[in-house]
């Protein structure tokens, strides 16, 4: 087994207190306080506020915050929201989507400094594995854990302390997450102009939220397929060669 250096634990350390630190804090943190509709209307009109007073450094402040955001692990879904509740549906999935890549790419290079060597050390083989399917199809495989997993937290974190290179981490992500950042900003998009006009969210009966949601469906439906096709496939390869 590897060695770890003195440098790799204080490395380590930092890296693992800091999730430490933020599980706790999520712990603690009572979210039923501000997912009331007043509280949500008083913070939906802080961020547009916060935007017109900065003009055209608004969406620039707001892609700094969303990205520190991202970074400290809060769903990405709600960026994306909150980016299309404020500058629209076309204009916020574009925000969110610039935002949603930097931030990656700062956790990438975050992980890449912390946490390699101490990761190679914990999981020993099985990251080994892992690293060698990075190898041979780096960016597909980036691409299929994005199809399957989207923003998890788990996964951004984990791909940044593997030999990935950046070039397929960062175009892996995109195109394996380009497709839900669009549908769920139309959703949001569709579902904020809904509620406003007092209408059904029920997508069988709205033709509006009926589409975007078919889409959604067809694509989680087909990703699964694939994703049981691969497992079954890798089941059979694995017991060949036993």
């Amino acid at each position: 087994m590897k060695k770890l250096s003195h440098s790799s634990f204080i490395r380590a350390g930092v890296f693992l207190s800091f999730i430490a630190a933020w599980v706790i804090f999520y712990h603690y943190i009572d979210y039923s306080q501000y997912l009331t509709k007043d509280k949500i209307s008083l913070i939906i009109g802080f961020i547009r506020d916060f935007v017109v007073r900065f003009g055209i450094f608004g969406p620039i402040f707001f892609i700094a915050a969303s990205c520190l955001a991202i970074t400290i692990n809060v769903p990405t879904i709600f960026i994306i929201c909150f980016s299309v509740i404020t500058f629209g549906e076309i204009t916020g999935a574009i925000i969110s989507a610039v935002a949603v890549y930097i931030a990656t790419t700062l956790i990438y290079f975050i992980a890449q400094m912390l946490g390699t060597n101490f990761v190679e050390w914990l999981f020993g083989d099985r990251l080994k594995k892992f690293e060698e399917r990075l190898d041979k199809r780096g960016l597909l495989t980036v691409v299929y854990l994005r199809l399957i997993f989207f923003m998890s937290p788990v996964l951004n974190w984990l791909l940044g302390i593997t030999n990935i290179s950046y070039k397929n981490f960062f175009f892996g992500t995109l195109l394996g997450t380009a497709h839900n950042i669009i549908l769920t900003a139309w959703l949001s998009g569709s579902i904020i102009d809904l509620i406003k006009a007092g209408d059904s969210l029920n997508p069988v009966w709205t033709p509006k939220l009926f589409l975007p949601f078919c889409i959604g469906a067809t694509i989680f439906l087909a990703i699964r397929i694939i994703d049981r096709r691969q497992r079954i496939k890798r089941t059979i390869t694995e017991k060949k060669t036993a």
